[in-house]
């Protein structure tokens, strides 16, 4: 991708600058959100918006651009690309800050780039997780602030996860990238509803499965996982992808389930009248 964007300015890969002040850079201090370029639309763009602002609100940040004019930067870069599939990524930094410490100017920075690619056997027989104990700092907001994540990636390769899920000690949380959702023994759907960051494709999950199948938004305990019938991540760019094993446990018969395959057939549904509209 050749163009991309810094406080609304339309700028090419070469000319992309931050400056080192920025305390996004030195301190980690960024709302950051992610969306994904289908057929040359920003996918749920409403949605990820409501995200951006609320992540910036609890970050104490206020944009430089307006929503309307934010939207119709991101579709004129899109366009100036000429690309149909990407992943978008828009970041809200703290800004140059003399003292290094204090947010004074957030500077906006979108980047377009390649989306990561999941085997189709995945989905075919399921994936691993590994399970750590840690609660994210201000886990409502999507922030820069993936260090746990990135310090268990070495975790995760070794154990040919593909994510690490997070808990804290009696409650399932969520992934470094993803939600989580269980089908408990009893054969009830449900998802974490607290202290975790509300995924875009969860809310939509949640739509598709309005009215067809019964999600309980609520805590999900440790137990719950261990003794559960099936397992899936949801996610930007897994979809929902089935979870058939946790560290050395299979999920139910350690195969996917047919609960997780009618959220997914749901879901896909549910993505094509979007596109359609």
């Amino acid at each position: 991708m050749d163009f991309h964007g810094i406080n609304g300015e339309i700028v090419c890969y070469d000319d992309a600058r931050l400056h080192l002040s920025d305390i996004g850079f030195r301190r980690g201090y960024s709302a950051f959100d992610y969306l994904r370029i289908v057929r040359g639309y920003p996918l749920f763009l409403e949605d990820h918006l409501d995200r951006f602002e609320n992540s910036a609100s609890i970050l104490g940040l206020d944009p430089p651009l307006g929503r309307a004019d934010l939207r119709a930067h991101l579709l004129e870069l899109i366009e100036r690309n000429g690309i149909a599939g990407a992943g978008l990524q828009l970041f809200l930094s703290g800004g140059p800050a003399d003292d290094g410490f204090t947010p004074v100017a957030p500077q906006l920075y979108v980047y377009l780039g390649r989306l990561p690619r999941f085997e189709p056997v995945l989905y075919d027989r399921g994936a691993k997780l590994i399970t750590h104990r840690y609660l994210r700092d201000l886990p409502e907001a999507k922030t820069t602030n993936y260090l746990m994540a990135v310090h268990l990636s070495t975790a995760m390769r070794s154990a040919g996860a593909v994510d690490a899920l997070y808990h804290d000690g009696e409650r399932v949380l969520e992934a470094t990238r993803s939600n989580l959702f269980v089908v408990t023994e009893t054969g009830v759907l449900a998802t974490p509803e607290r202290d975790i960051l509300a995924g875009v494709t969860r809310k939509n999950m949640l739509r598709a499965l309005d009215g067809e199948v019964e999600v309980e938004l609520r805590d999900v305990s440790l137990a719950e996982l261990r003794s559960a019938r099936e397992a899936f991540l949801t996610s930007t760019t897994k979809g929902a992808l089935p979870i058939c094993w946790v560290d050395d446990r299979p999920v139910g018969d350690g195969r996917p389930g047919p609960v997780t395959a009618q959220v997914s057939r749901l879901f896909e549904a549910w993505l094509e009248r979007y596109l359609m509209n």
